[in-house]
This record gives structure tokens, C-alpha cells and sequence, in this order.
């Protein structure tokens, strides 16, 4: 796992401008619009029984911008980590896991891209 820090004190680094380039990208995809916050719990009260970790585009976007993040592969890491979450919870080979995996890929491209 990923330490996060907090350094509300600290220079932006970067890595950490390009990401958050990167994940507004993603999050102007219009697939993305299911992973922009939090799952609302009162519309899907089993979410947090079966994801222990939820994480989203919008709380990626805000601990980079609150430099939480050590590296760009934690980045990576929460973005793979949001992609396995909907596959838990919503089952393979859904629609919705579909758009997660294909937003995965986008962030990807985007950060080979970039040459991080």
C-alpha cells in the first residue's frame, strides 16, 4: 500500500501537474460520469460491505491537489484500485465495468504519454 501524505505546505511537484491534467482528461470522458464521487451508499447500502477501499476520479483528483500522493504510481494504483471496486461490485463483464476499464485505459495512454 501507498502512504499519503500530508503536506498542504508543499511545493506541487511535476508529476503531480501532470496528473491532475490527466485525470480532468479522464474525468471529461463522458463514461465517466458514474466515478466522479463517491457511490452514494444510501442508493447501494451493500457498497461498503462488499468494497473496503472505495476510491473515485474526483478523491484522486483532491489528494493530488492536496499532495497526498509520494509517487505517480499510487496514481496508478487508485485508478486500478476504482476499476477492480466496480468489477466487485457490479459483477465482470458488466456495462459499468466496461466504461471503468475503458477510462483505466484512457489514464494509461495518458500517462505513458506523458512519460510518466
Amino acid at each position: 500500500h501507498f502512504k499519503y501524505l500530508d503536506t498542504s505546505q508543499t511545493k506541487i511537484q511535476p508529476w503531480e501537474t501532470t496528473l491532475i491534467t490527466i485525470i480532468e482528461q479522464v474525468m471529461q470522458h463522458p463514461w465517466a460520469t458514474c466515478f466522479l464521487a463517491p457511490v452514494d451508499t444510501r442508493l447501494y447500502p451493500t457498497y461498503r460491505k462488499i468494497v473496503k477501499q472505495p476510491i473515485d476520479l474526483g478523491t484522486i483528483k483532491d489528494r493530488l491537489l492536496k499532495h497526498q500522493y509520494r509517487l505517480a504510481e499510487a496514481v496508478k494504483a487508485d485508478m486500478e484500485l476504482m476499476v477492480a471496486n466496480c468489477e466487485r461490485f457490479n459483477g465482470a463483464g458488466t456495462d459499468i465495468v466496461k466504461a471503468a476499464e475503458a477510462l483505466l485505459e484512457l489514464f494509461l495512454n495518458l500517462y505513458e504519454e506523458m512519460g510518466l
